[in-house]
């Protein structure tokens, strides 16, 4: 009898909230630790009570990694994808921005080309130059 695969937030990710991955702010702690959000929200009242040590031990961090959770909450809700009320000893994570996320486009390869070249163009864009000349080696 064949077995089941693990239903992991990586497969989650692709198939509900791909505009996630496009998001040009978020690392990947944030990303993962929005897709385990979105894993425990429930649909019928919204409630999104995960712990901590949940959290990091589905998006793969041992489970003393709470300051790193708590770096990409921050993250997430700079970002304006959540927000958190105390509740208890829980917090309950509201996940509209980060619905609204998931609801828009891909952008196709062309897109994000353009968007590209746009940046580029933009005088605020900030670029690394290179060094005249480089030493010579002996």
């Amino acid at each position: 009898m064949p077995t089941k695969a693990k239903f992991t937030p990586r497969h989650f990710i692709y198939a509900v909230a791909p505009a996630l991955w496009q998001h040009p702010s978020l690392d990947l702690n944030a990303r993962g630790v929005a897709t385990v959000l979105l894993m425990h929200r429930n649909a019928e009242n919204g409630g999104c009570f995960p712990e901590y040590e949940t959290i990091a031990l589905e998006v793969g961090l041992s489970k003393s990694s709470r300051h790193t959770v708590k770096e990409a909450l921050q993250e997430l809700k700079e970002a304006g994808l959540i927000d958190w009320v105390r509740h208890g000893r829980a917090n309950r994570y509201d996940l509209s921005g980060l619905l609204a996320l998931c609801d828009q486009k891909l952008l196709s390869a062309a897109e994000v080309e353009k968007a590209v070249e746009a940046a580029k163009a933009d005088p605020r864009h900030t670029k690394v130059k290179a060094p005249k000349s480089l030493p010579r080696a002996a």
